[in-house]
């Protein structure tokens, strides 16, 4: 049997495991994204929670873990942001929309 090392990283409870260092509290409204392969267009977000360092966000369409967006603004109070984010991990829910988490960098 060959040595696979992603086998034993998603087995480790750290890898699991809640790995944030502080809480995140319930999000509300949407959050304009532009994603840096298409910065040209923005795209709008259900925001879930918001946390120091990052964010949870829900969509129709999944993200590839480490595409780097820039988080323009918090509607509909229109706070603007200018924050660049990456996605860090993609979850499909059981219908059908992905919750993605984002880390601020």
């Amino acid at each position: 049997m060959l040595h696979d090392p992603t086998l034993h990283r998603a087995a480790d409870p750290e890898a699991t495991g809640e790995r944030r260092a502080s809480d995140r509290s319930a999000g509300s409204g949407e959050l304009v994204l532009s994603w840096s392969h298409d910065r040209d267009n923005t795209m709008r977000y259900q925001l879930i929670d918001v946390g120091d360092g990052g964010m949870r966000i829900q969509s129709s369409v999944p993200q590839l873990t480490g595409t780097i967006g820039l988080a323009l603004r918090l509607l509909p109070e229109g706070e603007k942001l200018d924050q660049t984010v990456m996605v860090v991990w993609v979850r499909q829910l059981e219908d059908g929309q992905y919750d993605i988490g984002l880390r601020c960098v």
